[in-house]
């Protein structure tokens, strides 16, 4: 199961009972008066399937207002998308060679929000790797973590950019392969994540 499906799978169980709790609510404060107007259109007590027809109709209610506030809150959210690939070509995974220097852009825009919008886009290197950064200057190097470089996703809002990464793997007489990952750190729950990592590896040859 992919991660949308599952938090899709979760949300569905969240607005369910949610609905039902809300209609619980709702049956016990307007019970006596579905109780008087029973009374006075049909002339009889108020009963145990009314209370259940009543409960029904407040959890359906309840249920579509709150799938169309999530879906209204979905809609709206800030969308945060990357994606690496090499310098001709789309590809998903890349094979260094010893001493050859190969180009990685990342793309990287938000879409749907504001200035205010708070949180990192992070992309990871692996250790086995030089790496050199051509490009803007608003993706800065942590240096705790020299093979990590971040950019602020407001710097991000309303426009798009592209960095530039030279690689050359340090290795020479091994095999080794590994993923380059990209995530979205400190940021509301609401934004949405198309965040495309790459693999690459290094292979001698002899």
């Amino acid at each position: 199961m992919n991660k949308d499906k599952k938090k899709n799978g979760i949300s569905e169980t969240v607005i369910l009972l949610l609905s039902i709790i809300f209609a619980y609510l709702l049956t016990t404060w307007t019970h006596s008066w579905f109780d008087s107007l029973v009374k006075f259109f049909v002339h009889k007590s108020h009963t145990l399937p009314t209370i259940t027809t009543v409960t029904s109709i407040y959890t359906a209610v309840v249920n579509q207002i709150l799938r169309s506030i999530y879906n209204c809150i979905i809609e709206h959210r800030p969308v945060v998308s990357s994606n690496l690939k090499t310098k001709y070509a789309s590809n998903v995974a890349i094979e260094l060679q010893a001493g050859k220097t190969e180009t990685i852009l990342w793309h990287v825009d938000v879409q749907k929000a504001k200035r205010s919008i708070k949180g990192y886009l992070i992309i990871k290197f692996p250790d086995w790797l030089d790496i050199t950064i051509k490009g803007d200057k608003k993706i800065v190097n942590e240096p705790e973590f020299p093979l990590n470089y971040k950019i602020n996703l407001k710097d991000l809002v309303g426009t798009s950019m592209t960095f530039y990464f030279d690689v050359v793997p340090k290795v020479i007489s091994r095999q080794t392969s590994s993923k380059v990952t990209v995530e979205c750190l400190d940021s509301s729950m609401l934004i949405k994540k198309n965040l495309n990592g790459i693999s690459i590896s290094f292979r001698e040859v002899n």
